[in-house]
């Protein structure tokens, strides 16, 4: 008598999880690829590269979908992390929408990993905080001065990251001379939670 098969178990997470929340999406993107279709060699290179495997159908969806629960539980304890009552005022939760497409440019999806230059830089500010100030805040301003010079460059397209080569001549959050910054800007960011900012650079930089 033929012995009856068993359905295959799948586990419920990948064996390989992406450090950052960015990685984490872009495998999702992939999963529901292989998920529809076998992916062409590039890509499944690069599945492979996130979570060290390259699965079936079956899998793909299970994996697809578990990521997708990390990334909530990742960003609800992050929020919950919120000092005011649990919950981002209006100005923070602005700031951090920005924040994320803006950390977003210096990731470099080809290689799955933030560009080196720029992660080594804010892991520099991050270790280097003065001791009166808190990591997170001055790691949160000095992003935001990094973005301000890249704004008011000559020509935005042309900023190059070694030009700044990270010495800006002024710290003007830092000193909290916001006198450059247009009113209603300056404004928001005095109500800004940069605390929170700062951790969630922290965590998905993974400078922790």
């Amino acid at each position: 008598m033929k012995k009856r098969s068993t359905p295959k178990e799948i586990k419920p997470l990948p064996p390989l999880i992406p450090g950052s929340i960015a990685s984490m999406e872009r495998a999702i993107v992939l999963l529901g690829n292989r998920v529809q279709n076998e992916l062409n060699p590039k890509s499944k290179s690069e599945l492979i590269e996130l979570i060290d495997v390259y699965p079936d159908e079956s899998t793909a969806a299970t994996w697809k979908q578990s990521l997708r629960q990390l990334i909530k539980d990742k960003q609800k304890s992050l929020s919950n992390s919120f000092r005011y009552l649990g919950q981002i005022n209006p100005e923070t939760s602005i700031v951090f929408s920005w924040l994320k497409e803006a950390l977003g440019e210096f990731y470099w999806e080809e290689k799955n990993c933030y560009d080196p230059g720029f992660a080594n830089q804010m892991e520099l500010w991050y270790q280097e905080c003065p001791l009166e100030n808190s990591p997170s805040i001055y790691l949160a301003k000095k992003f935001l001065e990094l973005h301000f010079a890249w704004a008011k460059s000559e020509d935005e397209s042309q900023f190059d990251l070694s030009d700044l080569n990270f010495n800006l001549e002024v710290d003007p959050l830092i000193e909290h001379q916001l006198t450059f910054i247009e009113p209603l800007l300056r404004l928001a960011l005095e109500k800004v939670d940069l605390e929170f900012l700062g951790d969630y650079l922290i965590q998905e930089l993974q400078l922790e």
